[in-house]
């Protein structure tokens, strides 16, 4: 989620050395397919799910789904990470990549083809590396820089927008095509960019000399080099599938916001909902979501008349609320390919299955831990 721009950057604490334009690897890409084949798996239940068993000295996460049974999970030991393959239903675990270097970040593309390693590899150097669904790697690229913001376009799975930022909060982004292997220079320096379309970003247009907690959210068209203003003010703003979600601070003593839905390239306010923004380091920030775009539900964390927080569904056609888990614990949301469970909890350590509203520990943690 793209939350305050001063206090995004004072939980990142990234520090980097001056950015320059990047060389175009020398690697060759291969196009993967776009049609990846329907998962057709047989139903399981949360009582089937077999937790990983942390080992001593290493540090276990779980880092997103690689398929509807299989969880990516990273098991890191000093320098030294191994990603993994791990099968929830019979325990089985597969090498998909190995590093000398510590993984910060995995991404899965919205289809499933591709995944997205970013690696700290120096102190003042990080990289990505494109891999398929084999492990074999497709495109890699370096910047000198120890922390990148990476959001990847989902109409054009090529496409990404990376912001490289220095230690004094200055940056450089750039959109990288991993087709062509090339790295170009963002027409339009902003952090924090969500594609919108095949060719449009969105981006909250902050005042780096203001605290303050909201700001305009504008639309940028690559093709004609114009913007226009999507919302006089939000608070955060993610592209999710077709729809893009924004977030508005209405209330500052009592931290009431809303979420606003803009139906994708159209860019048509379909949807408001009013709820309670989490107060974080002193300020108001929205609460994690996702959205479901098969099954039109947004999810998020609902604080109950007991302090307490819930996770929620929201169906989008006509805002019906459902809660799914009671006293749930805030933090971030991935969901599984089906849409019938979501990875939560430190380190995405749990899984939550959506129909039966049942919270399943994914790592049996040592006694010590």
């Amino acid at each position: 989620m793209r939350t305050l721009f001063p206090l995004f950057l004072l939980l990142l604490l990234v520090t980097a050395c001056q950015p320059h334009q990047p060389q175009e690897t020398d690697s060759k890409l291969l196009k993967p397919s776009k049609n990846v084949s329907p998962e057709i798996v047989e139903e399981k239940t949360p009582d089937d799910i077999l937790p990983l068993g942390e080992k001593e000295g290493v540090y276990t996460a779980v880092e997103g789904w690689y398929d509807e049974e299989t969880v990516i999970v990273t098991e890191t030991a000093g320098e030294h990470t191994h990603v993994q393959l791990y099968n929830l239903y019979n325990g089985s675990r597969k090498t998909f990549y190995e590093s000398d270097s510590p993984v910060t970040e995995i991404q899965r593309s919205r289809e499933g083809s591709l995944f997205l390693i970013q690696r700290s590899t120096a102190e003042s150097e990080a990289d990505i590396l494109l891999l398929n669904r084999d492990g074999d790697i497709l495109f890699q690229q370096a910047f000198p820089s120890f922390d990148l913001q990476i959001s990847w376009n989902s109409y054009k799975e090529n496409l990404f927008y990376a912001t490289v930022f220095q230690k004094d909060w200055s940056f450089q982004s750039f959109i990288i095509d991993v087709y062509e292997e090339k790295v170009f220079n963002s027409p339009l320096q902003v952090p924090f960019a969500e594609w919108n379309g095949e060719d449009t970003f969105s981006y909250i247009e902050w005042d780096q000399e203001s605290r303050s907690s909201h700001a305009p959210l504008l639309v940028y068209d690559l093709q004609s080099g114009t913007q226009k203003q999507l919302s006089g003010s939000a608070a955060a703003q993610k592209n999710a599938g077709d729809l893009l979600i924004a977030a508005e601070l209405k209330d500052e003593e009592a931290g009431i916001g809303s979420f606003h839905f803009f139906q994708g390239e159209t860019e048509k306010l379909t949807l408001k909902l009013e709820l309670n923004f989490q107060r974080m380091y002193e300020e108001w920030s929205p609460p994690e979501f996702i959205f479901d775009d098969k099954a039109n539900t947004f999810y998020t964390f609902f604080e109950s008349v007991s302090g307490q927080y819930d996770l929620i569904g929201v169906n989008t056609l006509n805002g019906q609320k459902n809660v799914v888990l009671h006293d749930a614990e805030p933090g971030k949301l991935v969901l599984s390919p089906s849409g019938k469970s979501i990875l939560s909890g430190p380190g995405l350590n749990q899984m939550i299955h959506l129909s039966s509203g049942t919270l399943v520990p994914l790592i049996q943690y040592s006694q010590h831990h």
